[in-house]
């Protein structure tokens, strides 16, 4: 057991570039920060963060979860413009860690106050970001004062490849489980009317008409997908990612789903980046002592 153990540890600790968790950090933080831009671009931001009694628009809003007894109305606007501070510093890698804690908790407060716009992107990027916390990410591509680390532990890395394989495995699951619509052969395939469905889709229902055989390969090539993630976890990531990008590029092309595809995306370069030979950690001590020595000679 002790054996088993070990391994783990030095699995967990071992060091490899640190450039995959440094561009995870700022496409997360900038996802976040341009959507909640766009909401104040189109003037929504007193409408959508207030409690319905203060005049918001949100009637089943669960007050009780929400800080607004020392700033009253004015608590969605203070909660926007400190979450839109905090993404900026993390995205700078200033503060980091203050900021994502401080961040995290505006962000989710934000989605108390208005429930239906706190989408499940929301929430990955949160718990991404929680990850980060514990990780030197802010100190690889960042105006962080202190020396550059070119390696660090992959343990961050792993978890954020394994929320990856539990969000895409729950979506194609979910798919399997509750309804075989995407799977079976029907005139009217489940793509065909999400991707025209007026409400999200770019796509005009007649003139897409003529591509139904598409539509059905798309429907049965989504669950295979998902279904496929955890290949996440193996040496086959990569040819896994480059089909993902493709279906969130597709999806971003064709629907009107925010900052989904974007903020998905954020997270791939744990998958896409080719990491170093990795080291752990006692052999990274020993590798700088004796270049230090080397250095001192």
């Amino acid at each position: 057991m002790s054996r088993l153990w070990t391994r783990w540890v030095d699995h967990c600790g071992r060091l490899e570039d640190s450039r995959a968790l440094g561009l995870v950090r700022i496409g997360v933080a900038a996802c976040i920060l341009l959507d909640l831009l766009r909401v104040a671009w189109l003037g929504l931001v007193p409408q959508l963060f207030r409690l319905y009694s203060d005049g918001g628009i949100n009637k089943h809003v669960d007050s009780a979860l929400v800080v607004d007894a020392w700033l009253g109305i004015h608590t969605g606007p203070v909660l926007f413009g400190l979450t839109v501070l905090c993404m900026l510093l993390v995205m700078l890698g200033r503060w980091t860690v203050p900021a994502i804690l401080i961040g995290v908790l505006a962000y989710a407060q934000l989605g108390h106050l208005y429930p239906p716009g706190d989408r499940g992107i929301d929430r990955i990027l949160r718990t991404t970001l929680l990850i980060l916390m514990f990780s030197q990410s802010h100190r690889r591509i960042s105006l962080d004062p202190r020396p550059m680390a070119i390696r660090m532990s992959a343990w961050p890395k792993d978890l954020i490849r394994f929320l990856l394989v539990m969000v895409y495995l729950s979506a194609g699951t979910s798919k399997l489980m509750t309804t075989m619509a995407w799977v079976e052969v029907r005139p009217w395939p489940v793509l065909y009317r999400i991707m025209t469905d007026p409400l999200s889709g770019h796509i005009s229902p007649e003139a897409a008409l003529w591509a139904m055989p598409l539509f059905h390969l798309g429907s049965w090539a989504t669950v295979l997908l998902e279904c496929s993630s955890p290949l996440l976890l193996t040496r086959w990531r990569r040819h896994w990612a480059l089909l993902g990008v493709g279906m969130h590029l597709g999806i971003a092309a064709t629907m009107e789903l925010g900052m989904f595809s974007w903020g998905m995306l954020a997270l791939y370069p744990v998958l896409l980046c080719r990491d170093a030979k990795a080291t752990s950690p006692a052999n990274q001590a020993k590798s700088e002592s004796q270049s230090a020595q080397v250095r001192g000679a």
